[in-house]
């Protein structure tokens, strides 16, 4: 554990809070959107790159390997890098993920949502612990807070991708 992050194993404190209402609430939030904006706009991407509905199963179906992968190498790299390096490593891979999703390219797009699982595992670890420290009286709400944002963020983002998406 580095010392930043007995910083925030400690007493509860704002630099904790800030991290969580910052990082972490955000990030999951605009991941479980991103993950939404892929499903519902899956007939424009098997039209665009003249793919099978098989292989646009394929490109959703890589953003959980990534997840499943993320939640082993986000758990080794919080032992050695700390969890304020996790959440950094996050949001960079959530920005590279966004951007290679995308580009109108098979393989961008593979390596995109692969980025984004990635991302989700690391968020998620990242926004749990930092909410462990930083409310510890708060523990069991702040979790399922976390867990609803995950579930809500992909609701809204089907609810408002697919219209968006039918006007185009």
């Amino acid at each position: 554990m580095t010392e930043s992050d007995k910083e925030i194993a400690g007493k509860p404190n704002r630099s904790a809070a800030g991290l969580f209402y910052g990082i972490g609430l955000p990030g999951l939030i605009l991941c479980n959107f991103s993950t939404a904006l892929i499903a519902a706009l899956g007939t424009g991407i098997e039209r665009e790159l003249h793919i099978s509905h098989t292989l646009l199963g394929v490109i959703q179906g890589i953003f959980f390997v990534g997840n499943a992968f993320g939640s082993v190498v986000f758990t080794s790299f919080v032992k050695k890098r700390g969890i304020k390096g996790a959440g950094l490593v996050s949001v960079a891979l959530l920005v590279l993920g966004n951007l290679l999703s995308a580009v109108p390219l098979f393989f961008p797009i593979v390596v995109g949502r692969a980025a984004m699982g990635l991302a989700v595992s690391g968020l998620v670890l990242f926004a749990s612990s930092v909410a462990v420290h930083a409310f510890p009286g708060r523990q069991s709400a702040l979790l399922n807070l976390i867990h609803a944002l995950l579930a809500g963020a992909s609701m809204m983002g089907m609810l408002t991708i697919v219209p968006l998406a039918d006007l185009m």
